[in-house]
């Protein structure tokens, strides 16, 4: 597959109260769209350290101003308005809108990807575009390690936005009830007593680990990816169908919405007990590039 070029336009935003999951999985596909010799372009508010580092990385940084002329623009966001300015670009091939909720699909999109890897026939079934959704449409970073474990430490990691109070305080609780089991956590929620890690650097953490706890977002695909066994904890609506994607296949979890701090801490501390590994997934960014490739017009629109 050769994106000599052809340009990939991304929008998303990775702020506190965004989190990182929609420009983190976007980065895999720049990656991607990047390897085969295309261009790629960002537009959003990339706030969070540890994404900035990740498409810096890439050689990449979000610009600010609107869609400009790309062959393929791909909206990651749940602001309307974002996805509004999308649909009335006359400069792009292909307007792909990412989607975690199976909503309906607003005018003026060509694609849905759905990269939670879920695969339901009446999610979009007033949708007249082309649909992208299950395992082999995944996006899974390529770099990770494979899990090794040998240490009793326990990872945690919530993802790059704020938990919820109830979440933390339960955390609080948790390190009361077990003050005798090592905790390593990312970001400044975690309790004092905790070994603090970097996001950046989570999986050199983790594949030693005993286990991981993990927000039921993106992360989840990545640590199938390594083989830790994990814990799932969902935190936000948005994260429903991951949740349910690791529960059906076998990792236990808690819906966190659902309860207050003081029966969360119990939940924790037997959730730490049974964590598991997940099935193994891979990368399917590839696949999502060849089958927009397959769609887009015959020479570039730039």
């Amino acid at each position: 597959m050769n994106l000599t070029g052809r340009l990939l336009m991304l929008r998303a935003d990775a702020t506190a109260s965004v989190g990182a999951g929609h420009a983190m999985r976007l980065a895999v596909l720049a990656e991607t769209w990047l390897e085969a010799g295309g261009e790629v372009s960002v537009c959003g508010r990339l706030e969070i350290p540890f994404v900035v580092e990740r498409f810096a990385r890439l050689g990449l940084a979000a610009e600010d101003g609107d869609v400009t002329e790309c062959d393929v623009l791909v909206v990651d966001s749940y602001e309307t308005g974002a996805r509004f300015r999308a649909t009335q670009s006359t400069g792009a091939g292909i307007r792909v809108l990412v989607d975690d909720f199976g909503v309906d699909v607003a005018p003026g999109f060509d694609v849905v990807w759905n990269p939670n890897g879920t695969r339901e026939p009446a999610m979009y079934r007033r949708f007249g575009g082309t649909v992208f959704a299950g395992p082999e449409y995944l996006a899974v970073r390529s770099d990770l390690p494979q899990w090794r474990g040998g240490s009793a430490e326990i990872v945690i990691t919530l993802g790059g936005g704020r938990p919820p109070g109830i979440v933390t305080e339960a955390f609080e609780q948790l390190a009361d009830m077990v003050p005798d089991q090592p905790f390593a956590a990312t970001g400044t929620w975690a309790p004092a007593r905790w070994r603090r890690i970097e996001a950046a650097g989570l999986w050199a953490d983790v594949v030693a680990a005993k286990q991981l706890l993990t927000a039921a977002g993106t992360t989840v695909w990545e640590a199938a990816a390594v083989g830790v066994p994990v814990g799932l904890l969902m935190i936000a609506d948005n994260q429903r169908l991951v949740y349910r994607w690791a529960r059906d296949a076998g990792a236990p979890g808690i819906n966190t919405t659902l309860l207050d701090a003081d029966f969360l801490a119990y939940q924790l501390r037997s959730l730490i007990a049974v964590a598991c590994a997940l099935p193994r997934v891979t990368n399917g960014t590839g696949r999502l590039v060849e089958g927009l490739m397959a769609m887009a017009p015959a020479r570039p629109v730039r």
